[in-house]
């Protein structure tokens, strides 16, 4: 009976590679060619993600003013009529660079103060305490 055994158990070993012959050991053109596209969608893919990769990492890097005002806007949570008075101080006072009005305290000691901020002048004295805490008054 063992030996019956061994003898099915080699019938089974001897089997296992029908798979790869005969017919099923035939090239399919087709086959080939959807594992062609899809080798080719997943380059395209991986390029693309690196093209955007790259993109992103280039336009980071290059200086952006609005983009820092923006930003710089964003992190002292300014109200819309702030951020417009704050780009009217830095016209009136003729910085290069929109976001410099974070930085100077002078800007609200212009005389006479550009036409936004001076429509309300309590306004502008929070918004001075919030850019500048520690400075002294307006």
């Amino acid at each position: 009976m063992s030996q019956l055994a061994l003898l099915a158990q080699r019938d089974k070993w001897e089997r296992l590679g029908d798979r790869f012959s005969g017919e099923a050991a035939e090239f399919d053109l087709q086959e080939l060619l959807v594992l062609l596209v899809a080798a080719l969608a997943a380059g395209a893919l991986i390029w693309l993600l690196r093209a955007a990769a790259r993109w992103q990492e280039g336009r980071s890097r290059q200086p952006n003013p609005r983009r820092l005002f923006n930003d710089l806007s964003r992190a002292h949570r300014l109200t819309r009529w702030e951020r417009r008075a704050l780009r009217e101080m830095g016209e009136s006072l003729g910085v290069r660079q929109p976001a410099e009005v974070f930085l100077r305290p002078d800007a609200f000691r212009l005389n006479p103060l550009p036409p936004e901020a001076a429509k309300k002048p309590i306004a502008l004295k929070q918004l001075y305490k919030k850019l500048f805490p520690e400075v002294g008054r307006v």
